[in-house]
């Protein structure tokens, strides 16, 4: 079983990095554009929110690409998957964003579920779609790790202050 768990973290590791990424990258850039440019959708609610950045995305892109390179390097993971994650992963945090502003939950408030799996379920629907099936047993792990260490890193975060929340 642990076997299993490593197999699996190792596999998720590149969007979780991406997905950690934007929140260090914008508390270190000074500069954060947001990727909607404060544009409204046709609910006359923003699109994303400020939240959301170029710069935070671009960064998460480029770390979870490193990872891929690293992971790639130490025989672990393909380049290419792990790119894939890395890009899934920002694309399912842009779309958890999407959703709750259509619900019109403002920037911070918990969506609990979307707010801990979006990343993850939609990197692991680019890898499933562009290369090809996972097996159940990563999906499972990848959600129930996701669970625990997610709001768990939510936390550590908060309290070195790189949130203003602790979810």
């Amino acid at each position: 079983m642990i076997d299993l768990v490593l197999e699996t973290l190792i596999f998720i590791f590149p969007s979780y990095v991406a997905n950690a990424t934007p929140l260090i990258a914008t508390k270190l850039l000074n500069k954060q554009t947001p990727i909607d440019r404060g544009k409204l959708f046709i609910d006359n609610r923003r699109i994303l929110g400020n939240g959301k950045t170029i710069e935070g995305s671009l960064t998460g892109i480029a770390m979870g690409t490193l990872c891929s390179i690293i992971l790639q390097y130490l025989q672990l993971h393909s380049f290419r998957g792990g790119v894939i994650m890395s890009i899934g992963a920002i694309l399912g945090d842009l779309l958890g964003s999407f959703i709750k502003r259509r619900l019109n939950i403002p920037r911070g408030k918990p969506l609990p579920i979307l707010d801990q799996l979006s990343f993850l379920l939609t990197a692991e629907a680019m890898y499933w779609l562009l290369i090809g099936s996972l097996p159940m047993y990563i999906l499972l792990i990848s959600v129930v790790i996701t669970l625990i260490l997610h709001p768990l890193s939510n936390v550590i975060a908060y309290i070195l202050g790189l949130k203003q929340v602790p979810w």
